[in-house]
């Protein structure tokens, strides 16, 4: 969906294209619930995976790096004083805006900046039913990935076990 600032950005690579759509209307589906201003969601490195909504003049792409830089200067901070558990999300509220920040799962993350009328509860609330749903699709694409790697590895061991088996029954010069 078009919307005022919207811009083109390098999309990230890691999914299928099945995998992305999901993920894109659920992201869709959260910006109509919420009237949220724009949503951005990110891998951990700042690399956007799917964005819905903009605000005039803002690079999604900055604030996406921006995000990731908060998130790991948090967690550096909780290492210096002992912390080693994470907030599960960061809030922000200026005067026309709240930022809500959160956490899909290890690799992922959401930034939501929506209008300082619409209630944080309402954000949390539909955020966290919209993250399960996309924390749900992004174990089954690294399960899947599991899965091919797996089979890459057993068909080329099995080649090799053929190969060798071949060798020993007819002998090298045969093939």
């Amino acid at each position: 969906m078009a919307q005022p600032g919207a811009f083109e950005f390098d999309r990230f690579q890691g999914l299928s294209r099945e995998a992305q759509y999901k993920i894109d209307a659920e992201l869709r589906t959260l910006y109509e619930r919420t009237e949220a201003s724009l949503l951005i969601l990110s891998e951990k490195s700042g690399r956007i995976v799917s964005v819905e909504g903009g605000l005039n003049g803002l690079d999604a792409s900055v604030l996406s790096a921006v995000s990731a830089s908060f998130f790991a200067a948090l967690a550096e901070i909780g290492n210096l004083i002992g912390e080693r558990r994470r907030s599960a999300y960061q809030y922000f509220e200026g005067e026309n805006y709240k930022i809500y920040l959160s956490f899909v799962n290890d690799d992922f993350f959401l930034t939501a900046i929506f209008a300082g009328r619409v209630p944080l509860g309402l954000v949390r609330t539909y955020s966290n039913q919209a993250l399960k749903t996309i924390r749900t699709w992004l174990l089954e694409v690294e399960l899947n990935a599991t899965r091919e790697e797996a089979a890459r590895v057993v068909d080329t061991e099995f080649a090799a076990e053929v190969d060798l088996t071949l060798d020993e029954l007819l002998g090298d010069d045969v093939l």
